[in-house]
């Protein structure tokens, strides 16, 4: 019985929308792709902004 509905939940799963409304279009998906990629960079950039001042800050402390 549960092997019956795994097979109509697979099935289902793999059918094709109803309406393409629901598929995004490729240029969508490329906007999103290229807003994740900048935050990514952004936050890259400012972890290793902070980690330079820190290693600074940690060289000025331990002059002695």
């Amino acid at each position: 019985m549960g092997n019956t509905q795994q097979v109509a939940k697979f099935t289902q799963l793999m059918a094709q929308p109803a309406s393409t409304e629901l598929m995004m279009t490729p240029e969508s998906l490329l906007m999103q792709q290229a807003e994740w990629m900048h935050a990514s960079l952004a936050i890259d950039l400012t972890a290793k902004v902070a980690g330079v001042m820190g290693q600074n800050i940690n060289k000025l402390v331990n002059m002695q």
